[in-house]
């Protein structure tokens, strides 16, 4: 559906939009998949046959507007568009892993450096490089602004923030409170970081707006409950029942996600470490730590994110998982840092 939404800059007739689609997804993948994605139950056979089924998908897709416009302008310089929903992706774990290296080599001893690839792997970043999904270009943009953070690139921090929203409208779970606490921790950049929080509101709302985003109740029945054909003009209604239900389900499930286990073992370290801090220090100064701050934001983003969507698909945090990782690796060096790391 993202061929779609990118193609949607210049094409509004939807039946020759779905035609497009089907089409240029028969050219970039196997005739096994192809069969799958067309026939592979009632729901993907309607919205691959019926109109109006694909056009009341297409707003779960538009809303990532800066995505689909990067797969529309790699189209435009003659790129097959479905093979530039995997080139983003390939391109943008690529980067992020550079700046993952960088910043293992400058802030990290030998042998917690070493440890990173290993993490990556766990967490499945490898995978989304293989995704025709705006994942990888999530990942990125998340890595770039804790790459901002750590180097004390600020302005820059601030400047990039308000695109996440343009990659994945869910991502205002993580820049939101990376800019609250960059309000609280740097009060020079006060009427920066404000301009910034009202701008990143603004993008939110006018992306909504502007593309129909159906709203969380339906998102949440879409994904937890049922695939609707017609989501739009037959909205569900999601019963309190319903919620629980779901999250008892993902949550009983998610007891043996090792990423999801591993990551809250540290958090658990991290939030001992953070009480025992606070009670030597004043809370602005346990604040000041650019690795707090960061492994703040990532446990608030993976817990706020559960309780609204609760599935934790490594998809969706495999860049709080990094980055929390690399924040809990930072941690352990400065509480041995008179142990010899060879």
């Amino acid at each position: 559906m993202y061929i779609a939404a990118a193609k949607s800059f210049e094409e509004p007739n939807i039946p020759s939009l779905q035609s497009f689609s089907y089409l240029e997804l028969k050219q970039t993948v196997s005739e096994q998949r192809f069969q799958n994605i067309v026939n592979g139950g009632p729901y993907r056979k309607a919205v691959s046959t019926d109109p109006t089924a694909f056009r009341e998908q297409l707003p779960f897709y538009q809303i990532r507007p800066a995505y689909n416009g990067l797969i529309y302008l790699f189209y435009k310089c003659g790129i097959s568009i479905g093979s530039a929903t995997y080139l983003i992706s390939g391109l943008s774990v690529t980067i992020a892993i550079a700046l993952l290296y960088l910043l293992s080599a400058s802030l990290l001893p030998m042998p917690l450096a070493h440890s990173v690839p290993a993490f990556a792997l766990l967490f499945g970043v490898p995978k989304l490089a293989q995704l025709s999904t705006p994942d990888g270009m999530a990942f990125l943009i998340l890595v770039t602004s804790a790459y901002f953070l750590l180097k004390q690139q600020i302005r820059l921090l601030l400047i990039l923030l308000p695109l996440a929203i343009c990659i994945r409208t869910d991502l205002i779970l993580y820049t939101m409170p990376l800019m609250l606490l960059t309000l609280i921790t740097h009060n020079h950049l006060k009427w920066h970081t404000m301009l910034t929080i009202l701008a990143s509101i603004v993008i939110y709302l006018f992306i909504g707006a502007y593309w129909g985003n159906p709203g969380w109740s339906t998102i949440f029945y879409f994904t937890g409950i049922e695939h609707l054909t017609h989501p739009l003009s037959q909205p569900p209604t999601l019963t309190v029942q319903q919620y629980f239900d779901v999250f008892g389900r993902q949550f009983s499930l998610e007891l043996q996600n090792k990423a999801l286990i591993l990551f809250c073992i540290m958090s658990g370290y991290f939030v001992y470490f953070l009480k025992k801090n606070i009670e030597y220090n004043e809370l602005k100064y346990t604040l000041s730590s650019p690795n707090n701050i960061l492994f703040i934001v990532c446990i608030s983003f993976i817990f706020v994110h559960f309780i609204a969507f609760p599935v934790a698909w490594d998809r969706f945090f495999a860049a709080p998982y990094m980055i929390g990782t690399f924040a809990f690796l930072t941690l352990i060096k400065n509480k041995f840092s008179k142990a010899t790391f060879i």
